[in-house]
């Protein structure tokens, strides 16, 4: 007579994360972790080990239960570690109906230093964190939302402080219990399929240990000073720790790559800088697409990093898409209203304030550049400027300032006065010219007010004759091509005003002093750290010596030529870091030909398409995913193509980068408002005709 099987009392650590039934047994593991090929590891039951307290308010039990819960999983370092292979850690809740909305391996994870003080305030402004720890897992549902009013106001009528749940868990397992077994079974097949997916594009792996010290150490030296979204004691520790979210990971080596030198991409394991970011990007991507991640912090950090991304002047998801992300997340979390932060730990209060101005630069800073409407309106926000006091402290004794390197107070006072200036300056103005209510005199005072504004800055950012290193000088330059940027791109369309980037003019004094700072960067070898700015100022800069190349003495015409020429070398060098720059920079050496204005070398350049590969960083990159496919017409073709195919694109001569013609790249241009200027139609009537050949330039 066979033995019966007789199934253990203690559910594995899998199934008790995922809320779901157990049938493991002695011999053998439960069929869950069967199919995922994971180890099937009890869990330690508490059982009659919690101190009972009824005199605590039952509005903060489910708060205390989960802090106690994460606090003995931290203790615990067999619970999933996003370090660790891809088959011990991915763990997608299949009990949501959003297919692993919930990220169990999140909530696994604590913070060791973190204790909940019991004479802390819950927070009562629509948003839920199980304690004031910054690895503390935070979600918001709206300040107004009846569930929140249940559960302050009401007590736990869903019975989560009976059962050791999470009113969040219940609420999901209230919805997910009602499902048929069928739909069971294909969620939890979906769900599989997604951890294979996450696990064959290396998503939850990173990079091997020098290689990713590499890279950590290069974002928090030349990006994190530009974007301080993150608490660097916290980072070190989960980095230290193997728990840093792999969500967060990926994007922080996607901008790492971005701004390495060839030698750190290539030690990653990557022949080029455009297949490192391009893997990172998608990897992110990927896990944002799965709801791996069920932080709102690290899913809002992470976006915002995704919103660097640019790769493809025809790509739908590109900045604009990612910083609309970003900014609804972060305003669905209540960051731009002042009552949000009570109640709030003054380590969290500092970092959710830096990760809000942040991103409403980021915003205005993309809205002004590509001429659109910003997704924050500032009538709704509330929150106060940043300060030096909403900045980390000194902990030297704690931190690795080799890896985790300290920002100077040059850099902090750039983060404060580039606030101010996008905040209080540039987003008025974009409100009174762009806005419904035209008002010229509005117009005319807001724009007095800009230009003001360089006056107040205090002395360590004023712009001094010396030369430009890390140490000193470097976020003072950055603050004036910042500045100067925003002159040019607020005033291009210059209210119909035809003499707006003539000699003398703001605009045209403005885009003399972006070329003045980025030969400055060049010859410090510091452009690099401008990566994230030098985009916008350099294309402004060129666009205004291109409108004074015709009308204007011959003197003003030399000049404007030479610094067109120095635009077009800086251009050439950002390549590496922006993929679309090889269209625009082609569109520009057309542009200049017709004026009369010859780039140097781009004969050869012109030569070598037809002669060989153009572009060595998209070599054996022609089908490297789906993602990739839509943008390469002769890959989507449904007929061959023929080895012996020549493009008739004469701005790219290289069909792996698109079939996209000079018409094409001019409406795609973000900048395209300058070339639409009369300033430059007369010369470039012939540029918008689809019937022009170009190589008649």
């Amino acid at each position: 007579m066979p033995t019966v099987k007789s199934k253990c009392k203690v559910a594995c650590k899998s199934c008790n994360l995922r809320r779901v039934k157990c049938d493991r047994t002695e011999e053998a593991p439960c069929t869950y972790c069967r199919l995922a090929g994971q180890d099937c590891q009890p869990i330690v039951s508490r059982r009659g080990k919690y101190k009972r307290n009824p005199d605590k308010s039952t509005a903060t039990q489910p708060a205390l239960r989960r802090s106690s819960r994460k606090q003995q999983n931290g203790r615990n370092p067999t619970i999933a570690v996003s370090g660790e292979p891809a088959s011990d850690t991915i763990v997608i809740n299949t009990s949501s109906p959003s297919f692993g909305g919930r990220n169990p391996t999140a909530e696994a994870q604590s913070c060791e230093t973190s204790n909940l003080q019991s004479s802390t305030p819950p927070p009562r402004h629509g948003y839920q964190y199980s304690s004031t720890s910054p690895d503390s897992k935070v979600v918001y549902y709206g300040d107004s939302f009846n569930l929140d009013y249940i559960l302050h106001q009401m007590g736990d009528s869903l019975g989560a402080s009976r059962n050791g749940r999470t009113w969040e868990d219940t609420l999901e397992h209230l919805y997910f219990s009602q499902l048929g077994q069928s739909t069971k079974t294909q969620i939890e097949e979906h769900s599989r399929n997604q951890r294979l997916q996450l696990r064959d594009i290396g998503a939850l792996r990173p990079f091997e240990k020098n290689a990713s010290d590499d890279l950590i150490k290069v974002f928090f030296e030349m990006c994190y000073p530009q974007c301080p979204i993150f608490d660097r004691a916290d980072f070190q520790l989960k980095y230290e720790a193997g728990r840093v979210s792999p969500l967060v990971l990926q994007a922080v080596y996607f901008v790492a790559l971005n701004h390495c030198s060839e030698e750190v991409y290539k030690r990653a394991g990557f022949e080029n800088r455009y297949l490192a970011t391009f893997t990172c990007y998608q990897r992110a991507k990927t896990l944002y697409d799965t709801n791996y991640e069920s932080d709102a912090i690290a899913t809002l950090q992470a976006v915002y990093l995704l919103s660097f991304w640019w790769g493809s002047p025809m790509e739908q998801k590109d900045m604009w898409h990612w910083t609309g992300i970003a900014c609804n997340r972060a305003q669905s979390l209540g960051l731009h209203q002042r009552k949000t932060y009570v109640g709030l730990s003054e380590r969290n209060r500092k970092l959710w304030k830096r990760i809000w101005w942040t991103i409403y630069v980021h915003d205005i800073s993309v809205t002004i550049m590509l001429g659109r409407t910003p997704h924050i309106n500032d009538a709704y926000c509330s929150v106060e400027m940043l300060g030096e006091d909403d900045f980390e402290t000194s902990d030297n004794e704690l931190i690795d300032s080799d890896l985790f390197r300290e920002p100077t107070r040059e850099s902090r006072l750039y983060i404060i006065h580039l606030t101010d200036l996008y905040s209080r300056k540039a987003s008025k103005c974009w409100l009174n010219i762009a806005g419904a209510n035209f008002n010229e005199s509005m117009i005319l005072k807001s724009l007095d007010d800009l230009t003001s504004w360089k006056t107040s800055l205090p002395r360590e950012l004023q712009h001094r004759e010396s030369a430009v290193s890390v140490e000193d000088g470097l976020w003072t330059t950055l603050t004036h091509l910042n500045y100067f940027t925003v002159q040019v791109l607020i005033r291009r369309n210059g209210l119909n005003d035809p003499d707006r980037m003539k000699v003398g003019s703001i605009v045209f004094d403005a885009a003399v002093q972006i070329v003045r700072i980025l030969e400055d960067l060049v010859s410090s070898q510091l452009l690099p750290f401008a990566l994230m700015r030098s985009a916008p100022a350099v294309f402004a800069a060129l666009s205004v010596q291109i409108a004074n190349m015709r009308g204007c003495p011959s003197h003003v015409v030399d000049v404007s030529k030479h610094r067109a020429r120095l635009c077009m070398m800086i251009i050439n060098k950002l390549q590496d870091h922006s993929p679309p720059l090889l269209w625009y920079y082609r569109l520009f050496v057309r542009i200049l030909r017709s004026m009369g204005c010859e780039i140097p070398d781009e004969d050869n350049r012109d030569a070598s398409h037809h002669s060989g590969p153009s572009d060595q960083r998209l070599h054996g990159l022609h089908s490297p995913t789906a993602d990739f496919l839509y943008n390469n017409p002769f890959e989507n073709s449904s007929q061959a193509v023929d080895a012996n195919y020549t493009s008739n694109d004469l701005s790219t001569g290289n069909p792996a980068l698109c079939d996209f013609g000079l018409s094409g790249m001019t409406a795609s241009f973000v900048f395209s408002s300058f070339l639409n200027s009369d300033l430059i139609d007369g010369t470039s009537t012939d540029l918008g005709n689809p019937n022009f050949d170009p190589s008649s330039l």
